[in-house]
């Protein structure tokens, strides 16, 4: 019997292929709602190294209704590749669309560790754990990881790992009593100006009566 024989390297530009089709397709939702001023103002006080590659400047709001729109759009078929590929572009709406779109069950502990590991804008710290990081299926797997990755992670990363753990408190995901939590609360760089915000907000979910 004689067996097929497949190319991977071929097949690997042509999946490649098949996502830079669709991102092109999505560039034209992101380009019919762009707000350019935003996205100057955005790339302009953003820190050299915190920058988007691309940045439309399209509201959030605006990205919920272009999220339901490609849901219903034929054209564009998106898979979990396609999701860790928009998440990687650097092109901030794409990243957006990653966090928006992608399916509960594909929400991992994993997954969301290698997102984390690429944010590298003060925005994406936030927007990950606010759109997608609280839908991780095992709340408490989560704050482990987070626990275990916060002292030998840079800045961006504690403080989305930070509001993650706020997030999966406040959404009844872990308690906020767990001895997880409170280990992760023992690791706070509390002396960190730029970890400020996502601490208290932290210790506002924990600590509430």
């Amino acid at each position: 019997m004689s067996h097929k024989h497949i190319n991977i390297s071929t097949l690997r530009l042509d999946v490649e292929g098949e996502f830079i089709a669709k991102l092109k397709l999505l560039t034209v939702y992101f380009e019919s709602r762009m707000n350019g001023a935003t996205a100057h103002q955005m790339q302009k006080s953003s820190a050299e190294g915190r920058r988007y590659k691309l940045n439309y400047g399209v509201s959030l709001g605006d990205m919920r209704v272009m999220a339901e729109e490609i849901k219903r759009d034929e054209k564009v078929v998106l898979g979990i590749m396609d999701y860790d590929n928009l998440w990687s572009s650097d092109i901030r709406e794409a990243m957006l669309l990653a966090l928006l779109m992608v399916p509960n069950e594909e929400v991992t502990v994993d997954r969301i560790e290698r997102w984390v590991g690429e944010i590298h804008t003060n925005e994406m710290a936030d927007m990950l754990p606010f759109l997608m990081g609280w839908r991780v299926g095992d709340g408490r797997a989560m704050v482990e990881q987070a626990v275990n990755r916060y002292e030998e992670s840079g800045v961006l990363q504690r403080i989305a790992y930070t509001n993650l753990v706020g997030r999966l408190v406040s959404r009844g995901k872990v308690e906020r009593g767990d001895e997880m939590v409170k280990r992760y609360m023992e690791r706070l760089a509390t002396e960190s100006i730029e970890e400020a915000n996502s601490i208290m907000f932290l210790r506002n979910m924990v600590e509430v009566e």
